[in-house]
């Protein structure tokens, strides 16, 4: 062997020795970055897994493994594939395979079937990386959404509702307040036994007075239709009787003639809900009637299940064009005596309750509401006439 052979031979043990070495620190780098992306999928509770097609073999994250329920040798691709839902299986998930151009970032969102046999919803987010056109490594994400994620959003909601909710009753004694004051003041001034107001200054403070008291009115019921929803009302024995004949005594009839024929007892559902519904369908009646002889009957049986109450009238009726605009809020065809959320307030408790409302309206020749309310049960069953006039 000649000294220039040597040489030739020397340098080459040199820069296989050096590429060894760097080989062996590319390697020692790529665990530590391995284990440095375990620790934040470990603190951030997110699974991480990594494919080497050079070698066909994986490896996950402890974290990952035990987002699924196994350990980290019993999770194989066959494995995960063989618990994904059938309907979220694409050729991404069957196995894996390298995405192209390198660096891009491929996300799915599919269910897995947890080693306890319940699905969870599972966001993957995973890339490759290679040299040329040769993939070396596909490295990936789990977030199991419907855990940690989901309880975390439904923390916030219930917190962001508490904070609507005292808003909203807070809001409303700040304006019902000033209301008040004005309205007291108004009724001194009017009342005032050394007064000498003219005819027509009376008549305007009489006028401030109930314009008072329908701003008082719609702080109220915007309190109610703003916080209809927040909350969900447990059933409870209800008298379906006495409360038909409470609604009929407190509101204001205007002198028409209101008839309740009620053939239903006590039954349990939700109170509360339903009481403002059947309130409401009743004032409405009454204001939006045209003639003081007019009449609006209540009536309620049990069907099917269902706690059935029709309030209707022979008032003028509602046109066909304005029958969809009355479940609007603030839609009012009467300004003096409506506020427009009426109606809308009971719209939106029906939806929340799953009860169902039906409207049947002939102008010229009244209307009738027919309110389905659900219930899980009669407990007393009679019949109560009532008339009130």
């Amino acid at each position: 062997m000649t000294s220039s052979e040597t040489i030739r031979l020397d340098d080459l043990k040199s820069e296989s020795e050096r590429l060894a070495n760097r080989l062996s620190e590319a390697n020692n780098e790529l665990l530590e970055l391995r284990e440095r992306l375990r620790m934040v999928g470990s603190s951030a509770k997110v699974g991480i897994w990594e494919y080497d097609f050079r070698e066909d073999s994986l490896w996950v994250s402890d974290e990952l493994a035990a987002m699924y329920g196994y350990t980290p040798e019993e999770l194989t691709w066959e494995k995960f594939v063989s618990c994904l839902h059938p309907d979220d299986i694409v050729s991404d998930l069957e196995r894996p395979t390298p995405s192209f151009p390198f660096g891009e970032v491929n996300e799915f969102i599919f269910r897995f079937r947890h080693a306890d046999g319940d699905f969870r919803t599972i966001r993957s987010r995973s890339t490759t990386y290679g040299s040329g056109d040769t993939p070396h490594r596909k490295m990936g994400a789990h977030i199991d959404m419907s855990s940690d994620t989901l309880l975390h959003l439904n923390s916030k909601l219930a917190e962001a509702n508490s904070r609507i909710s005292q808003f909203s009753r807070v809001a409303s004694h700040d304006l019902r307040s000033p209301l008040r004051a004005i309205n007291s003041l108004t009724f001194l001034t009017l009342h005032d036994s050394e007064s000498t107001l003219s005819p027509s200054a009376v008549e305007h403070l009489q006028r401030v007075i109930n314009r008072i008291g329908h701003m008082d009115r719609l702080v109220c019921e915007l309190l109610e239709y703003s916080t209809a929803d927040l909350d969900e009302v447990a059933p409870t024995e209800t008298d379906v009787n006495r409360m038909l004949v409470d609604i009929v005594e407190l509101v204001d009839s205007r002198g028409l003639t209101v008839e309740v024929d009620s053939r239903v007892g006590k039954v349990t559902t939700t109170t509360s809900p339903l009481t403002i519904c059947v309130r409401n369908l009743v004032d409405n009646a009454c204001k939006h009637h045209d003639r003081t002889d007019g009449m609006v009957r209540v009536t309620a049986e049990l069907n099917e299940g269902w706690l059935e109450i029709v309030v209707g009238d022979d008032g003028p009726g509602i046109p066909e064009a304005h029958q969809t605009k009355i479940f609007e809020p603030f839609y009012s065809s009467n300004s003096e005596r409506g506020t427009g959320l009426g109606l809308a307030h009971v719209n939106r408790i029906v939806e929340q309750y799953h009860a169902h409302l039906e409207l049947d309206s002939t102008p010229g020749e009244g209307t009738t509401f027919t309110l389905r309310w659900p219930v899980s049960g009669c407990v007393e069953d009679r019949r109560v006439p009532l008339e009130r006039q």
